[in-house]
């Protein structure tokens, strides 16, 4: 079974134009799918990340607070159509301009 990381950029939610029936339904869906995405042996790991960021190269660190990478998950799967099939019920994806960076992982040579 491969490892991917997923990259989760955009999927911003307005909570405060949500009502407090509809933040708990969007934090209910979460829980479901990480739970079954973890029942199912399918979840490595998974964090959302700070806003903003740097960016280093050979002539320093950057900020950046445009980054716009809002969470992470590494799943293991067969192939990159599995990732997808697991990504499709993502509460995420609700989110403005919701989408997915999907890496393989490279395994130790």
């Amino acid at each position: 079974m491969k490892q991917y990381l997923i990259l989760m950029q955009g999927g911003v939610i307005h909570s405060d134009q949500m009502s407090q029936d509809e933040k708990h339904q969007h934090f209910k869906a979460w829980g479901a799918y990480l739970s079954q995405l973890d029942a199912t042996g399918k979840l490595i790991s998974g964090f959302p990340l700070a806003k903003g960021g740097e960016v280093l190269n050979k002539w320093g660190a950057e900020s950046k607070d445009g980054l716009d990478i809002n969470a992470y998950m590494v799943l293991k799967a067969s192939d990159y159509e599995e990732v997808e099939k697991h990504l499709v019920s993502c509460p995420f994806l609700e989110g403005d301009d919701a989408s997915f960076i999907i890496k393989e992982v490279k395994p130790d040579p």
